[in-house]
């Protein structure tokens, strides 16, 4: 099971769980090294580094911004 469909069944009653640090790391990692939505990557780039992105004309380049 998933770390994420783990967390959605233990979470579903309202409750919380510990988790190690790694198991995060490890599942941000592998999440982010497999997804292919340009917003999805956009977003995530975007959470960890507070900058903000947006469309230009060529769909593989963003332009990256201050927020």
């Amino acid at each position: 099971m998933t770390l994420k469909k783990l967390l959605d069944y233990q979470l579903s009653s309202g409750g919380s769980v510990n988790v190690n640090i790694e198991q995060i790391r490890e599942y941000i990692v592998n999440r982010i090294s497999i997804e292919e939505s340009h917003q999805q990557i956009c977003r995530a780039f975007e959470t960890l580094t507070g900058y903000g992105t947006k469309s230009t004309d060529d769909p593989n380049v963003k332009e990256v911004t201050p927020r």
